[in-house]
């Protein structure tokens, strides 16, 4: 019996290690999405205000609602293409 309990405790051992290890680099790989997106979020407000000066509230909330990095680069190209932030927020929502 010492011997499997030794055996049963060294595989929980590294079981945790293992486990903990997975976490650390999902963590890692959540936390360069977050950060792409947070990017991409900056980059197309600083278009917007650019093109348009004012960014309405309702447009940055809009835009901080989108998660996905791919709905965040098509809202960079709607961003250089719309004529104006009210058109911008109406092609942002029916792109959803």
């Amino acid at each position: 019996m010492p011997g499997e309990e030794r055996a049963l405790k060294k595989g929980r051992r590294e079981g945790r290690q293992e486990g903990r290890q997975e976490g650390r680099q999902e963590g890692r790989q959540e936390g360069r999405e977050e950060g792409r997106g947070e990017g991409l979020r900056l980059a197309i407000l600083d278009i917007l205000e650019f093109r348009f000066r004012h960014v309405p509230i309702e447009v940055r909330t809009g835009l901080g609602a989108i998660t996905d990095l791919t709905a965040l680069r098509e809202a960079q190209k709607l961003a250089l293409s719309a004529h104006d932030p009210g058109e911008f927020l109406k092609r942002l929502r029916t792109r959803r």
